[in-house]
């Protein structure tokens, strides 16, 4: 059985340091995921995003900056 999992979480982050405290916090789960149809043309790669968020609930103009992208998998931070 796969189960999927998302979630989209908030927090009030100021340093660099405590970015990579949260990306180490996160990985440990991500490092027992799977992708889904691995290989095949219809794959689906898992991922985790860190994103600083450029905007506010009224006004939505400005993408957001990724600041952390880890794919499931792949073993690395791009």
């Amino acid at each position: 059985m796969v189960i999927r999992v998302h979630a989209d979480l908030s927090f009030d982050i100021t340093t660099e340091a405590q970015v990579e405290k949260l990306r180490d916090a996160i990985l440990p789960f991500a490092n027992n995921a799977v992708n889904i149809n691995e290989g095949q043309d219809n794959e689906e790669i898992g991922f985790i995003e860190v994103r600083e968020c450029n905007h506010d609930d009224l006004t939505r103009t400005i993408p957001d900056n990724i600041l952390i992208r880890w794919e499931v998998g792949k073993g690395r931070v791009i």
